[in-house]
């Protein structure tokens, strides 16, 4: 018999009789009378004949047309009982089966004792759901083309990072402004920032670029942006913004360093500008792509 198929019951369908004797392999019986019994459902329904005797056969229905009652596909014997003869005025009933019971005892038992904020779906026709346990945080609901899973978003990396005060920089000299560690995967990085000569009377060139060491090391830069600003005007404000970004995807976990650098007169290595030169509102943020 089929798992996890809709059956029907009728709680007042009268007790009736046979209107004639049937033999073991008859895939019908009529009855004497038919008082609430399912009539056409469109679902199988459960019959005992001879209950309580060693006669006792259940059997698996799948209507009655008045009080010719058609058996379902392999439906005598149903619920360990045997195919056997039955006399005409044998008693007949509706009753349920043992499998109904059962699969409402899966279902309970599956969704009793599942953890606190698992996902339960379908396996198909016939088959006790399956499920899914929670995820971690910030997982979202996927699938794999059959069934579902959790995945992590691609988005914004939470170990974005952004800094809200200023680095001072002075020439010649890289400093760190941020890093960010990335797990394997393809990382869309950007980097930007606004470096400010506060007070120098000097054009200067601002650079920032992204690399896999920390500051004093341009060998592994990945990207970077430079641009000459400044003036003859001391104490005034020369302010230069600068953007770079690139693709990278580490194969295992890696670190990325945002790093800026000046170098004064005229873009020249080595002129000592004023140590209030600053890069401000800089940041590493990575977007995961794949």
């Amino acid at each position: 018999m089929a798992s996890f198929l809709r059956r029907y019951f009728a709680g007042g369908g009268t007790t009736t009789t046979l209107a004639s004797s049937i033999g073991a392999s008859d895939s019908a019986f009529t009855l004497t009378a038919n008082t609430g019994w399912p009539g056409t459902p469109g679902v199988n329904f459960g019959v005992v004949i001879d209950r309580g005797t060693g006669s006792e056969e259940k059997i698996l229905c799948s209507q009655n047309v008045g009080n010719t009652v058609t058996v379902a596909a392999s439906g005598r014997g149903a619920d360990g009982t045997s195919a056997t003869t039955h006399n005409i005025n044998a008693p007949v009933s509706l009753c349920a089966l043992a499998i109904d019971f059962d699969e409402a005892n899966q279902v309970a038992n599956l969704l009793g004792n599942a953890a606190e904020g698992s996902v339960f779906y379908g396996k198909g026709a016939g088959a006790l759901a399956a499920k899914l346990a929670v995820g971690t945080t910030g997982q979202i609901l996927g699938t794999n083309g059959t069934d579902p899973v959790w995945t992590t978003p691609l988005g914004l990396t939470s170990a974005s990072s952004f800094i809200g005060g200023p680095v001072s920089l002075t020439a010649s000299t890289p400093a760190n402004i941020t890093s960010l560690t990335l797990a394997a995967g393809t990382w869309l990085l950007t980097g930007q920032g606004c470096i400010d000569n506060t007070t120098a009377a000097t054009v200067i060139a601002a650079q920032l670029w992204i690399a896999t060491t920390s500051a004093g090391d341009r060998s592994t830069a990945i990207t970077g942006a430079e641009m000459y600003t400044g003036g003859t005007t001391a104490s005034t404000a020369h302010i230069v913004s600068l953007a770079c970004s690139c693709i990278v995807a580490p194969a295992i976990t890696t670190t990325y360093y945002l790093v800026g650098e000046l170098a004064g007169g005229a873009g020249t290595v080595g002129s000592v500008l004023a140590a209030d030169t600053i890069i401000n509102l800089s940041g590493l943020v990575a977007i995961r792509v794949a």
